[in-house]
């Protein structure tokens, strides 16, 4: 699977708006999910399962530990599906 990185974010930016009732437009790349979505460590861990689900990626705890911001999600996912950076 082969995504770019925009896709990445728009598929995370789904499953946020989905799962927990975010408004898509308070989203950028800088969202920090505890201090700008006011998620805690269990919604973060519910989170990786959906985009586990989502993107058929398993993530390790490790990874999962460095998913605080929506550019930090979109870097592991991106380095676990060799995504790419298209122009738009």
């Amino acid at each position: 699977m082969s995504l770019s990185r925009q896709e990445i974010f728009s598929r995370v930016v789904a499953i946020l708006v989905r799962e927990f009732d975010v408004s898509a437009q308070e989203v950028t790349l800088e969202t920090n999910l505890e201090d700008d979505l006011d998620l805690d460590s269990l919604d973060a861990v519910a989170l990786a399962g959906w985009v586990e689900e989502d993107l058929g990626l398993a993530l390790s705890d490790d990874e999962i530990e460095k998913m605080r911001s929506l550019s930090q999600i979109v870097d592991v996912i991106s380095a676990r599906t060799g995504a790419v950076d298209k122009a738009g």
